[in-house]
């Protein structure tokens, strides 16, 4: 069972955030002529006790990096970072790095370091068949290998089921596995190990299948052993939200993915909204950690807030 607790995180409106010196109507605005349409695009715990989440969010000219630092029994926004792209994808942890996909770039920020007006790192991937990042739509995630070396996945690209524009269903998604060497930090090459298609997009499913928005990779401690969740939920405010539980199997150049199990959460866009961020992360003494975010926030003045769930197993 997954214990639940509802939390959330408050910021100025009228404030102004380092390092972009943004105010947050600058970042989370949520409309795009005059529709509701951008909104948090992935949201992380961290590693880091002062930072202890982060995340992203689309904006219809530049979309934004945030963190949220932890102020006493409270949890504020810290840091700002416009990136030059509508679009970011959800975010991913690895150390103290935090990493987030603009466009066919890879960047990473330090997590420590939020605030500062610190060096963006940006990384070029390689392509298969001609796809590469593809803007990490379906989510990006990484994992420490046993030899010093990074394992990088990336799915695209994202959305779920679409019951109004059924057109965009049917298109393939792909996940496509790198090795970073020597490490995701400062790697001297990036490799393509592989790709794998997922199809049968055509009726609605009864699971996601190959849908994802957000991708969060884990590792367990005992074999070693790697292991996926892919998040979306249905294409409304509300509906179903899945995560879905896959290991990374086969050999270089022919990786799998062993889909496990599926779990259906009903999906709220005030503070649980799969299809905008939902990820699952491993705490200290091994427990998995599970975190869904409300999908946008309209009022900033005087202030402004965003809900979110954690649960914890």
């Amino acid at each position: 069972m997954i214990g639940w607790s509802t939390h959330s995180w408050t910021f100025a409106g009228d404030a102004h955030f380092p390092p972009s010196n943004a105010q947050p109507e600058d970042a989370f605005y949520p409309y795009d002529d005059a529709i509701i349409d951008k909104h948090i695009q992935g949201f992380v715990r961290t590693n880091d006790a002062r930072f202890p989440y982060a995340g992203s969010h689309s904006h219809k000219h530049r979309g934004s990096v945030f963190f949220v630092r932890r102020d006493g029994n409270d949890l504020k926004l810290h840091a700002i970072y416009r990136v030059n792209f509508d679009h970011p994808s959800g975010v991913a942890v690895i150390g103290d790095a935090l990493f987030f996909a603009v466009g066919e770039e890879l960047h990473w920020l330090a997590i420590s370091a939020a605030g500062d007006n610190q060096k963006e790192h940006s990384y070029t991937l390689p392509a298969y068949e001609g796809r590469a990042l593809q803007r990490g739509g379906g989510g990006i995630g990484l994992a420490k290998l046993y030899d010093g070396t990074t394992l990088f996945i990336v799915s695209a690209p994202g959305d779920g089921w679409n019951d109004v524009k059924r057109s965009k269903n049917e298109g393939a998604r792909h996940t496509r596995f790198y090795r970073m060497v020597p490490d995701a930090f400062r790697p001297t090459s990036i490799q393509i190990l592989g790709e794998i298609k997922h199809t049968g997009m055509k009726r609605r499913p009864d699971s996601p299948v190959g849908y994802s928005e957000n991708l969060s990779v884990i590792t367990e401690c005992d074999t070693g052993r790697i292991y996926t969740v892919h998040t979306t939920g249905d294409w409304g405010m509300h509906g179903h939200g899945f995560w879905y539980l896959s290991r990374v199997d086969g050999e270089v150049g022919k990786p799998q993915l062993t889909r496990l199990q599926l779990w259906r959460q009903e999906q709220d866009n005030s503070d649980c909204h799969h299809r905008s961020a939902a990820t699952v992360y491993a705490d200290r003494n091994g427990h998995l950690g599970f975190v869904c975010h409300e999908r946008t926030v309209i009022k900033f003045n005087p202030t402004g807030r965003f809900d979110f769930k954690e649960g914890t197993r």
